[in-house]
């Protein structure tokens, strides 16, 4: 691993450079994540690696939505189009994929999900978050989907990609579940009549891509990372929020403030939150993640009766 980063280290800075030291950091739930120190500016950054993604029984998988390039591209359009503050991307590699990697600058903190916020400034760093967002949300432009992609509807969007995540996650689900999930999509159409326009969203916002920090016994957002852009129905991104327990009343009641809900929100909430459940089931293969698919199955099915 020391020569593998030596390697990077030198194609970054130059053969002289040198690595004086290595550590792992919280998270790499898909890449293997590293500080490093180097002996000339700017001293400090972060490396992310490529490595097979294993499943809870041990099986190697395909990895969903990997690409450094892509996560480049996204940070650099940040950069440049908005004001959320996210790493500088200071070199990429994807060259070999077993051995690609990109290098991006080093933000002050630790991931909000690994940080013990105090209780009584919680309420304000999810007021700073949600202003990040509020910025962010307001960047759309006149078609939904990827950047490189150009879909007429979040229809068109959304609907191929919870179906993909229902086939792959199917054999995994319970059989009532594996029922009731193709019922609930023939709603969809129905469901997404009262989204957003296309609006730019992070993509991945939940707690371990938010970077906190103290300074002077103040707490504050110190950036966002692991962006994966998208111009979708905003709520998508609201939905993933809450669905881990990231934001709280207080973002909500600073969000709501400025954006407030659209007729529908909480049905569509439901089926974010199923396909979210759906690509954690498949991917990671958590016993968790496919009972909440199970239990939301079921919970959107009666609200759409109610609502029909």
């Amino acid at each position: 691993m020391k020569e593998r980063l030596r390697e990077i280290v030198r194609a970054w800075l130059g053969p002289q450079a040198e690595l004086l030291a290595a550590k792992p950091l919280e998270g790499g739930w898909i890449n293997e994540v590293l500080e490093i120190e180097v002996d000339r500016e700017p001293f400090r950054a972060v490396v992310k690696l490529s490595k097979p993604l294993t499943s809870a029984q041990g099986v190697q998988k395909p990895v969903p939505h990997c690409s450094f390039a892509e996560e480049a591209e996204c940070l650099r359009y940040l950069r440049r189009e908005t004001d959320l503050r996210v790493p500088d991307v200071y070199l990429v590699d994807e060259q070999d994929r077993g051995r690609a990697f990109i290098v991006i600058e080093r933000l002050p903190g630790s991931s909000l999900e690994h940080t013990d916020v105090p209780p009584d400034q919680r309420a304000w760093v999810e007021r700073r978050i949600a202003d990040d967002l509020l910025e962010l949300h307001s960047h759309g432009r006149d078609s939904y989907g990827l950047p490189h992609e150009s879909k007429a509807t979040w229809l068109d969007v959304f609907e191929p990609m919870i179906r993909y995540n229902f086939a792959e996650s199917r054999p995994l689900l319970s059989k009532e579940c594996a029922e009731i999930v193709p019922k609930v999509l023939v709603e969809l159409p129905r469901a997404m009549r009262g989204c957003s326009g296309p609006t730019l969203i992070h993509g991945d916002a939940w707690a371990g891509n938010i970077m906190v920090h103290c300074t002077d016994g103040r707490w504050d957002v110190s950036g966002w990372v692991d962006p994966g852009l998208m111009f979708a129905d905003v709520e998508l991104e609201l939905a993933y929020l809450s669905v881990f327990g990231t934001a709280g009343p207080a973002f909500f009641e600073r969000y709501d403030s400025k954006s407030p809900p659209r007729p529908g929100a909480s049905i569509r909430r439901l089926f974010y939150w199923l396909n979210t459940m759906l690509v954690h089931a498949w991917v990671f293969e958590y016993p968790r993640y496919m009972e909440r698919a199970d239990s939301l199955a079921r919970e959107l099915a009666v609200a759409l009766d109610r609502s029909s």
